[in-house]
């Protein structure tokens, strides 16, 4: 019997498929041999042995050592740990004699020089056997984590095989199988610098795995696709109507809503996540399959058990620019965006990315990107050094009896102050009220070249802001409606 080594891993998002290489002695003739040992965590059905064509193979089986190999396997160090318990035992007895032969209360034969002599050593020998007994814990210790070694060994699956030979060689082999205890997700990061004309985007994955093994000096390949998802195809089901019926529609609503919960309690059953180990600089080959995504990283990995490493897949360059937006309605500081198309982006839709602005950690951002919208603004977060404020004006309502209306006239003015020490693109937004009745009417007469957007009537104005420049905007609409009517502005 011989171990393999594992020297391929394909991870999906939930699951991987393991491929490992061992060689083993054969004899002449036909063996029943057992040609490996392999981890319990594995999924015995996907089992997969590939032999040399110097050997014919037959009768593949996979099985779990019997209660009397189990034993066997755990003889020699259940036999070690009862002769340190017993060492141990012994030395607490003798702590125990050398504490109770110092009481001399009873003792009438015992010289005074004797009693001395014992109480001065007492201190000295009971620290000695205190030390004995912690060097015997300490072997306990690490015969426990060889006896937990064991055990794992004693609980993996026998391999056999029958191999029929022509003459005594050495033969190489291949297994392949599933194991479901390892997983990857994806992890993005976005770094802007102003000085540069462009974005980096970092696609990193994070990777567990929990298979019982040690994952050493592996090449990984990374698969977007999560094999425990189910292969069937969807059915329609017939959409039968019928009349209303409320109590069978209460019954279906209180069981659709008892899967519902059940079903996103599952999907939020995650194995929990430990320390990460150091990231690796990695390149990678990238293919589209028929059925998902596949990355193949250049670089091998140590991966151990209950351990979580972090890798980086990619990075590539999107173009940007830069300009701070300034609602001063909503909030007294401008925020700085990267201006990029939409479709650079796609990738990130309904994603969370970390930010970093000039090599400085702003947060995690989650981004809604618009794909059918050409830009998308990506915020880096509040410019602390652009002041906006937002002065509502005096307002003025007059009457006209020819036509019972009323007419209210609103005045805003927008400043905006810049501490920097360069130019600043600005995107000033501010907006008017949409009328969704015929009988309201609004009308902007001053805007100080504003773009307005008819839709949802927004105002925007786009200019550079000097170093310390302060800069005012002014606005200006009227409000007409019934007389007799009020609105809601």
């Amino acid at each position: 019997m011989t171990n393999s080594i594992i020297k391929e891993v394909s991870i999906y998002r939930q699951g991987s498929y393991i491929s490992r290489l061992g060689t083993i002695n054969i004899n002449k003739g036909k063996h029943n041999t057992i040609i490996d040992t392999l981890p319990s965590s594995l999924n015995p059905s996907t089992i997969s042995l590939y032999l040399p064509d110097t050997v014919k193979g037959s009768n593949v089986q996979i099985k779990h050592y019997d209660e009397s190999q189990r034993n066997e396997i755990l003889k020699e160090i259940n036999n070690k740990l009862i002769n340190i318990e017993n060492k141990i035992i012994i030395k607490q007895n003798q702590i125990e004699l050398w504490n109770k032969n110092a009481d001399f209360s009873n003792s009438n034969n015992t010289s005074f020089e004797q009693i001395s002599n014992y109480l001065d050593n007492l201190p000295k020998r009971l620290e000695e056997i205190y030390q004995e007994i912690n060097k015997l814990n300490d072997e306990k210790e690490l015969l426990l984590k060889e006896k937990e070694e064991k055990e794992k060994q004693s609980n993996q699956y026998l391999l056999t095989v029958d191999i029929e030979s022509d003459n005594d060689q050495d033969i190489s082999y291949q297994i392949k199988y599933f194991d479901n205890n390892s997983y990857w997700y994806p992890e993005y990061e976005i770094h802007s610098d102003t000085n540069s004309e462009n974005l980096k985007l970092l696609l990193k994955g994070k990777i567990f795995q929990n298979t019982t093994e040690d994952w050493n000096d592996i090449k990984v390949s990374l698969y977007t696709g999560n094999p425990n998802i189910s292969l069937d195809i969807p059915k329609l089901i017939p959409n039968r109507l019928d009349f209303y019926q409320p109590k069978m529609m209460k019954s279906f609503a209180a069981g659709a809503a008892r899967n519902f919960i059940q079903e996103t309690a599952q999907e939020d059953i995650m194995p929990i996540e430990e320390e990460y180990e150091a990231v690796k600089d990695e390149s990678g080959t990238y293919n589209q399959t028929d059925t998902m995504n596949e990355y193949i990283l250049d670089n091998t990995y140590n991966i151990p058990p209950m351990n979580k490493v972090s890798v980086n897949i990619y990075t590539k360059e999107i173009p940007c620019t830069y300009c701070d937006i300034a609602i001063p309605k909503l909030d007294d500081k401008a925020y700085l965006v990267a201006k990029t198309k939409s479709s650079d982006l796609s990738e990130l839709e309904n994603s969370n990315a970390l930010i970093y602005h000039n090599d400085a950690y702003l947060g995690e951002l989650s981004l809604d990107i618009d794909l059918s919208e050409e830009e998308y603004n990506l915020s880096l977060g509040k410019d602390e050094n652009i002041k906006l404020k937002r002065n509502e004006k005096k307002n003025y309502t007059s009457s006209s009896l020819l036509k019972s209306q009323k007419k209210t006239e609103y005045n805003y003015e927008l400043i905006i102050s810049s501490t920097k020490n360069k130019n600043t693109n600005i995107i000033l937004l501010d907006q008017i009220p949409i009328s969704l009745n015929k009988e309201i009417e609004i009308n902007l007469y001053k805007s100080d070249n504003a773009k307005l957007n008819e839709e949802n009537g927004q105002l925007k104005w786009e200019f550079y802001l000097e170093p310390k420049q302060e800069k005012k905007i002014e606005f200006s609409y009227t409000v007409s409606y019934p007389k007799d009517k009020k609105i809601n502005i």
